[in-house]
């Protein structure tokens, strides 16, 4: 009991203070010890593990300066050590800074920045993060969900193009052997040139124009249709 530490409550820096009785009006947290955080007025319950030895990690927390309040803070600290009765300790209407408490009553500061304002900001802060991360996964799952339903849509169309790929298949197939495998031109509707062959649009007998393909021109066995179409495309 009164010894000078480092000390902090969630979300906020290590601050010079030295561990105390609690005022009287508040009752201690179990397994927390009651810190007075010089320059501030305020008193925290804090944790073992976010206390440490004043002298030990001055080196290492002075180097993070935080203003003049920081360093009267310091000043302080170092005043009670050399001297412990130069501390007058705050009466009972003081704060008390909490972690989890954000309705702290306000003293008169001046144009100091209060420490226990400082913890009241960083949670805000916090709360703002939390609910940023929130939307994100809400937007996430709603992206999951269309990309999912846009996918299913896909492949019900790849589905229905397969399905009428077989039906031509079974078409074809069903023209039987060998001599009603060769197809018969029945016109010929364009023409076009592709790696150097020269290719036609033809529309076979018997089917539609849905079924009309391009074969090359050796492949064709209609010399007649192939010449009246030449002709008339000034193709001789």
């Amino acid at each position: 009991m009164g010894e000078a530490v480092w000390a902090k409550i969630k979300y906020n820096p290590y601050w010079p203070g030295r561990i105390v009785d609690p005022p009287t009006h508040i009752k201690k947290p179990p397994r927390k010890f009651c810190v007075y955080f010089f320059g501030t007025n305020n008193f925290g319950f804090v944790e073992l593990e976010n206390t440490h030895s004043y002298w030990e990690y001055k080196e290492k927390y002075v180097k993070r300066g935080r203003g003049h309040m920081f360093k009267e803070a310091v000043r302080q600290c170092e005043e009670f050590i050399k001297d412990p009765s130069t501390l007058n300790l705050p009466n009972d209407e003081i704060k008390v800074a909490q972690e989890f408490e954000f309705n702290i009553k306000k003293e008169p500061a001046a144009d100091e920045v209060w420490y226990s304002n400082q913890i009241i900001k960083s949670c805000t802060e916090c709360e703002a993060k939390n609910q940023l991360l929130k939307d994100a996964e809400k937007e996430r799952k709603q992206m999951e969900t269309q990309y999912q339903k846009d996918k299913q849509i896909l492949q019900n169309e790849i589905d229905c193009l397969k399905a009428e790929r077989d039906k031509l298949v079974s078409k074809l197939e069903s023209y039987g052997d060998d001599d009603k495998n060769v197809f018969e031109v029945e016109s010929l509707h364009a023409h076009k040139t592709s790696r150097g062959k020269q290719m036609f649009l033809v529309r076979w007998k018997n089917f539609d124009c849905t079924h009309d393909s391009w074969v090359r021109k050796e492949d064709l066995n209609c010399p007649t249709i192939l010449k009246n179409y030449m002709k008339t495309n000034k193709l001789m």
